[in-house]
């Protein structure tokens, strides 16, 4: 409702026709006079009053719905707008779907307002391993295209091509030219659907906010992260487990890990990488990993958990930490005895082309028995690594990635 009270064409055919059923003609002066004297005491009055009063008179003016500031009131606008529920706790629903002017239901959805873009995006990243350390690019259309350089040995060129040569003056001049490629990106349609009850959507858009939010991080995040990790590509990204780039080391002992697996693994990663990379591994993995030991001889020592006084005791907690990069224990990679329980991964040459045509649909069907409505969402994105295979150093020694990983 207005703060103000207008005189509109409706109300001033209403003078005029009280003016003619008083007998005072058209242009009634007596009507006028008074009509003129209450829109001026209405003025004058507080907003609250003025509110009562219009009201009160049938003189108010139809307002627009407020905007929606909130995930759990869209969320809660688009199942009533899909079930012909015209409100809800005051909201006109048609208001919602002209402003998004999208179709509804199996038609399409309704995209997701820009400003929940961000919101959405930062409730996924929450407790993922590769987005937050990837390089993300948007994607205008369905397929971007990614200039790359395709390198494979350092023996005698970097950047699949480029020298620097001496010579005698005037002499000349050596030539060296970069061997570029390109990385394409194709979207990929990539969905998840939650199941909330009728009651409490209708009943609270603030209770719907925080279900949505977790439901939307573990779905979401974690399927993306298996992805990002073990994807195999084609209707997938390719994960980095998948990667042409990967190197797999060779394990000391049969189904478990050694620390010589650690110290084999960090001597294949890029030197330029080993103040970006983070150890990954399986939660079956801890048990090798926190028993790490240096042997000499008959004896040796601990070297991850121990009781030399710096507080790595079994008392705290486990260090975080290995040869100075941070450990990411995850149920997304492989178990222990497989390929992929230990890896050290430099996710700045992980690239992620998002879409972000995101988009909110309901259904009432899916579990009808159980008074409870499906919310499916739906975006559009691709992933892959930056670099296509691993490179030779100069001096000839074993081939280097940003990805190494111990083998099965």
């Amino acid at each position: 409702m207005t703060e103000k009270v207008e005189k509109t064409p409706e109300y001033l055919q209403l003078l005029d026709d009280l003016s003619k059923d008083l007998g005072l003609g058209k242009d009634g002066d007596m009507v006028k006079r008074v009509a003129d004297t209450m829109f001026e005491r209405i003025e004058k009055m507080q907003p609250e009053q003025k509110r009562k009063f219009s009201t009160a008179m049938g003189l108010e003016q139809k307002q627009e719905d407020k905007p929606i500031k909130r995930l759990g009131e869209f969320c809660q606008a688009v199942w009533a707008k899909e079930h012909n529920i015209s409100s809800i706790r005051g909201k006109s629903t048609e208001t919602i779907i002209k402003a998004l002017g999208e179709s509804q239901g199996s038609t399409g959805g309704f995209l997701m307002y820009e400003q929940f873009k961000p919101e959405l995006q930062k409730l996924v990243i929450e407790d993922q391993v590769v987005r937050p350390r990837a390089r993300t690019i948007p994607m205008a259309m369905e397929t971007v295209l990614i200039p790359r350089i395709v390198d494979t040995t350092h023996a005698t060129t970097i950047h699949g091509g480029v020298k620097g040569t001496y010579g005698a003056e005037a002499g000349a001049l050596g030539t060296g030219d970069p061997s570029i490629g390109q990385l394409r990106l194709l979207a990929k349609k990539f969905s998840d659907y939650i199941l909330v009850s009728n009651e409490l959507l209708m009943d609270s858009p603030i209770s719907v906010e925080p279900l949505l939010g977790v439901l939307m991080r573990e779905g979401l995040g974690f399927f993306e992260d298996v992805d990002f990790l073990t994807g195999a590509g084609g209707d997938r990204p390719l994960g980095v487990l998948s990667s042409p780039a990967l190197i797999s080391t060779t394990r000391t002992t049969t189904s478990h890990l050694k620390y010589a697996d650690a110290v084999n693994i960090w001597s294949r990663l890029f030197p330029s990488s080993q103040k970006r990379a983070v150890w990954v591994y399986s939660p079956d993995a801890f048990p090798d990993i926190a028993q790490f030991a240096v042997v000499v001889g008959t004896g040796g020592s601990s070297v991850w958990i121990n009781g030399a006084g710096n507080g790595n005791t079994a008392v705290d907690a486990p260090p975080m930490f290995l040869f100075g990069r941070p450990m990411v224990c995850s149920e997304k990679v492989p178990a222990l005895a497989s390929a992929g329980s230990l890896g050290l991964y430099d996710f700045s040459y992980y690239l992620i082309g998002d879409r972000m045509q995101m988009a909110l649909t309901t259904s009432d069907q899916v579990a009808f028995a159980s008074d409870q409505t499906a919310f499916r969402i739906i975006e559009r994105l691709d992933g892959q690594p930056w670099i296509a295979s691993a490179l030779t150093p100069h001096n000839g020694g074993s081939t280097l990635s940003a990805f190494v990983t111990v083998a099965a």
